[in-house]
Order: C-alpha cells, then structure tokens, then sequence
C-alpha cells in the first residue's frame, strides 16, 4: 500500500481490480490517492481518460450522472484506447436506466464491437444489457443470441469466475428459463447469486438489474418466494437510483407478476385483488391500521376491511397467522417490507 500511494500509475492500476470485485470504497480511494499525485506534477499518458472512467464506474451520483461521466470518458480516451469500451458500457446502461432507448442501443453495440479484445469483461456487459433490452422488446430470440455471445465470451476470455460477471450470468438464466432451458437456467443463476454475493458494495444500478433479472428468472422456474426475496432487496436500491424511471418499472412490473403467480395459487373466490396484496405486504411489518392507511393513502376503515378479507382468503384467524400463510404459498419473502 505504501508504494502503491506513491506512484500514480500503480494507483491507477490498484483502482480497476475493486470495479471487478464491487469494492467502490477502496476504488475511489485509489482514484483520489491518483488525481491527488497527478495534481502535485506525476505525470502519466492518458490519465485524465483513466480516471474519468473510472469516476463514471463509481455511479455514486445516479443514472443520469454515470451517462455524463462515461461520455467525458468517451471523449477524453483516444480511438484505440482500452478504456473506451469500458465507457460505452457506463453510458449505455445511464442511457438505458433513463430510459433513451435509441441512444443507448448503438453506443452499448459500440462498446460489445470494441471490447472483444481489448476489453472483454466490458464487452460482456455490453452484450448482456442489449439483450436485457431485447427481453423488455419480448424479442427473445435476440435476447438469446446475446445473452449466448455473452456467455460464451465469458468463458473464453477466462473472466467468468470475475464477481462483476453476475450481470451477464443473471441475463443468460433469464433467458434460458424463458426458453424453458430449466438445468441451464438454474446453472446460471446459481453462478450468478455466487458471483453476486462476492459483489462488496456494487453500484446501485448492477445490483439492481442483476436482482431484478434473477427474480425473474425465479418466477419463470417456479419459485415465487425466491423471487420476492430478490425483488425486496432490488427495492431497497431504488432510491440510488432515482432517476432512473426505468429501474422502478422494472421492480414494479416483477412484482405484479409474482402477485399474478402466487395468487393463481389460490383457489377461485379466494384470490386476492391487487387492495389487499398491498395490504399483505404491510402486514409483516409494525404498522397499525391506521399507519398503513397513512402509507397507502386510504382510510383506515378501508385497511381494515382489505385485512379481514386476507385473513378470510387465505383461512387465517389473525395478523401473524395470515403472514405465515402468505409466506407458505410465496406471496411473501422472508424479509417481509422494507
């Protein structure tokens, strides 16, 4: 470490290594110890590139932010530099988060055409959150042949034991369980919660989509708990992100497909109308009825009336037995809400 804080070249090269492992304080400790030497007069060719991408990987200041950063990034790296795909990754998924759609998809093809050889980790991403793309399209033919080149490019460039890997993992899951691949799907998720796990302190917007995708991937193999658990924790990401109206969709609309599942579970005059699921949710928690009414902008006449009719529907005599019944049949996690 000593050393490392005195030359700005080993500091620009200690930063990259925790992009890979998730570790956002100790990349931008790295980065400032750097810009800190180059502004006392080290001097090092392209640094002002370097350190703008990797400023843009931190993503401490949103969506909209990252997108700004990697494309000063962009500009700043010469043609043939290898930081350049890395860039186009950053500011098409900014672009994409934030929901611009036609800028995002030429400039994350850019960074996959790039980063074949120079930079195939940031080509991977690349590939990865163009299928994501094509999923939301429902073209999943696309998605699977993007999802494959990021597979497969994993594997031969040797970087899929990489923990910033998990996103193209949790993608290829994704589509291999829409294309009811089971064993493969389930392959791939396992290496991506593993991979994931090893993630310190991601930014925001990767965990995010990387929960989101595997929830996904839970509710198409069947296991509507696993997936509520995944989609609590994305929630819980929102707010890092929050200018990003895209990643709320994302958790919204997961979240309504696992109610539609769980509730199919339930017999005919016992399903549970979307009222009441959003009282479920609330009842883990410490909240009165009138709290909840509060929360969810209704009387609490009307909480009270959409909890007995849960309590009834699932054949439950109070607040914690109706709970424990929820979470049996998956529509709750075991986290409970936020």
């Amino acid at each position: 470490p000593e050393q490392i804080s005195s030359q700005a070249s080993l500091a620009l090269a200690a930063a990259p290594t925790h992009l890979v492992d998730g570790d956002r304080d100790r990349l931008e400790h790295w980065l400032d110890t750097a810009e800190r030497l180059l502004a006392a007069g080290q001097e090092l060719e392209a640094s002002p590139a370097t350190c703008a991408v990797l400023r843009a990987g931190l993503a401490r200041g949103g969506a909209s932010a990252m997108a700004d950063a990697a494309a000063t990034a962009y500009e700043l790296a010469a043609e043939d530099h290898p930081w350049r795909p890395l860039a186009c990754t950053l500011r098409g998924a900014g672009l994409h988060l934030l929901g611009d759609r036609a800028r995002a998809v030429p400039v994350l093809e850019e960074g996959a055409r790039r980063g074949g050889v120079v930079a195939p980790s940031a080509q991977v991403l690349c590939l990865a959150q163009l299928a994501l793309i094509r999923a939301d399209d429902e073209d999943w033919e696309e998605a699977a042949l993007l999802a494959s080149r990021a597979r497969a490019q994993l594997e031969r460039a040797g970087v899929s034991h990489y923990p910033s890997s998990a996103l193209a993992f949790a993608v290829s899951a994704l589509v291999r369980a829409h294309r009811d691949r089971v064993e493969a799907a389930q392959d791939d998720r396992r290496q991506a919660q593993e991979l994931l796990a090893r993630l310190v302190d991601p930014p925001p917007w990767y965990a995010l989509e990387t929960r989101v995708a595997l929830a996904r991937t839970m509710l198409r193999l069947g296991d509507a708990t696993a997936s509520r658990t995944l989609l609590s924790q994305a929630e819980r990401l929102l707010h890092a992100v929050a200018d990003a109206p895209l990643a709320a969709r994302w958790v919204e609309d997961a979240r309504h497909h696992a109610d539609t599942f769980a509730t199919s579970v339930l017999a005919g005059p016992a399903s549970l109308t979307n009222a009441e699921l959003r009282v479920l949710r609330l009842l883990p928690t410490h909240l009165s009825f009138r709290e909840m009414g509060l929360y969810l902008h209704v009387t609490a006449n009307t909480v009270k009336t959409h909890a007995h009719a849960v309590y009834r529907k699932l054949d439950a005599s109070s607040r914690s037995e109706a709970v424990v019944q929820a979470r049996d049949i998956g529509l709750l996690d075991d986290v409970g809400a936020a």
